[in-house]
């Protein structure tokens, strides 16, 4: 980028930075609104166990709720003002509890049906975190904040809830803490502002967004495809190495408590490192985690390419806010942000899945690795004027 990346981020003319207690509000409130994605794994697997999902209906119960999400957030980015927050809070926190108490009920595409719900009631509780992020004075210091504080509440509660609510009532007994969760955020709408500034319109007449932000938007979009089409599979390519149930299970463990680091760490280092270089080297370096899980080297690279696929993961996620914010400085690019990390995260999935070929990843991993490129190049290319 021709503009010195690493200056301060000039707030928006006319917008007023929100307050810290609207901040940790819409930050609490979002975190809710995503503990599911955290726990997919852990309430999806116990219903296929249970006989109330199949592997067709699990990965589409999964791919339902972060499709609604995504495309929730993103239409209410581009087309709704920042006004009557106190309703939209309650309507979505009671729409959130009552979707996680339809789950407890059903079982097949009926639960389907229930986390796609899920998936539009907690778009709007995500649009909420995202009006303040965009508004803030450092909004890509506040999104690894955000991401630092979801990431401990989705790993804090998938090591409760089998001790607590599940050995009692089982995965009904998680899917029914989520609602009663959502719930919990509803004395927030109290507490919210109503009303948040506006971000400044185009001058032009047409309001649409400017090719810079746009390429932005796919270079994220294909880095989270890449991302998630690389982790379903994360499974399997231990099984490739010989690593036992337990040694996968500890894996994944460590590679959340390196999401955590990751994003602990972009916090402090976002704003003093080369936005652009930073996220074509983690494109790289997600490319270089593909080549090691699929050339089969062993178990320890295997432990250890996951956990730099899991710093890597979220350490990127803030230095895009600051990309999007460079290339479109009215922040209505960066509004979109969620809503293209959540449809990346649901596509990439199906991207790498239809590359599969009987029990060879080859294919698979390919693709994943094509997706990590397109990130990397669209990214390298992006200009400022």
């Amino acid at each position: 980028m021709s503009q010195d990346d690493q200056a301060a981020l000039v707030e928006p003319a006319g917008v007023v930075p929100p307050a810290l207690l609207q901040v940790c509000l819409a930050l609490g409130v979002g975190s809710v609104a995503l503990l599911m994605l955290g726990l997919q794994p852990l309430l999806l697997g116990a219903l296929v166990d249970q006989g109330r999902l199949t592997d067709d209906t699990l990965g589409l119960a999964a791919t339902a709720e972060l499709l609604t999400l995504g495309l929730t957030a993103g239409l209410l980015a581009s087309l709704l003002k920042p006004a009557r927050v106190k309703l939209i809070n309650a309507g979505g926190c009671l729409a959130l509890a009552a979707a996680n108490a339809m789950s407890v009920l059903t079982s097949g595409y009926g639960f389907v049906a229930s986390r796609a719900l899920a998936g539009i009631a907690a778009g709007f509780l995500v649009w909420i975190a995202v009006v303040v992020i965009t508004r803030a004075l450092a909004p890509d210091r506040l999104a690894g904040i955000f991401l630092t504080v979801q990431t401990l509440a989705q790993a804090a509660l998938a090591a409760l809830l089998p001790l607590t609510a599940m050995a009692r009532w089982g995965v009904n007994g998680g899917l029914g803490t989520l609602a009663v969760l959502a719930l919990a955020a509803i004395p927030a709408s109290f507490l919210l502002d109503d009303k948040f500034s506006e971000l400044p319109k185009p001058a032009e007449a047409k309001a649409g967004l400017p090719l810079r932000g746009i390429g932005g938007l796919l270079s994220v979009f294909c880095y989270m495809a890449g991302i998630v089409g690389l982790w379903v599979f994360v499974e399997r390519l231990g099984t490739a190495v010989g690593a036992s149930t337990a040694l996968t299970g500890l894996t994944v463990a460590l590679a959340l408590a390196a999401q955590v680091t990751g994003s602990s760490v972009a916090i402090f280092v976002v704003g003093r490192l080369p936005t652009v270089l930073v996220l074509v080297l983690c494109a790289i370096g997600n490319m270089t985690v593909v080549w090691v899980l699929g050339a089969s080297l062993g178990k320890a690279p295997y432990v250890a390419g996951v956990m730099v696929f899991g710093f890597l993961w979220l350490f990127a996620l803030p230095f895009q806010t600051r990309l999007l914010i460079r290339l479109d400085e009215s922040r209505r690019s960066a509004m979109l942000l969620s809503a293209a990390q959540l449809l990346g995260s649901a596509g990439g999935p199906l991207v790498t899945s239809a590359f599969a070929t009987g029990a060879s990843l080859r294919g698979t991993l390919v693709a994943d690795a094509g997706l990590f490129a397109a990130a990397g190049v669209v990214t390298a290319f992006l200009r400022k004027k």
